[in-house]
C-alpha cells in the first residue's frame, strides 16, 4: 500500500482545484535552447519595448550582470 501526499506551497494537493493547481505549476524543458542574439537582445525577448536601464536592472536582479 502506498501512503503520503502532495503538496504545492504546503497544501495538499487534493485540497485545491484544478485551475489554482494549474496557476502555481510549470513546466521547465530539459533541452537547452540558446538565443542567436547578444546578452541584451536576449534579456529583451519578451520585453522589446524595455530601455537599456531596465534591463541591465533585471540582469542585476538574478546576478546576471557583471557590475565590476
Amino acid at each position: 500500500m502506498w501512503d503520503g501526499q502532495v503538496l504545492v506551497a504546503g497544501r495538499d494537493v487534493r485540497d485545491v482545484t484544478l485551475a489554482s493547481l494549474g496557476r502555481r505549476v510549470a513546466i521547465v524543458l530539459q533541452e537547452p535552447f540558446l538565443f542567436t542574439g547578444s546578452v541584451l537582445e536576449d534579456i529583451r525577448f519578451s520585453s522589446s519595448w524595455a530601455s537599456r536601464e531596465e534591463v541591465i536592472r533585471a540582469a542585476q536582479a538574478v546576478r546576471a550582470h557583471d557590475s565590476s
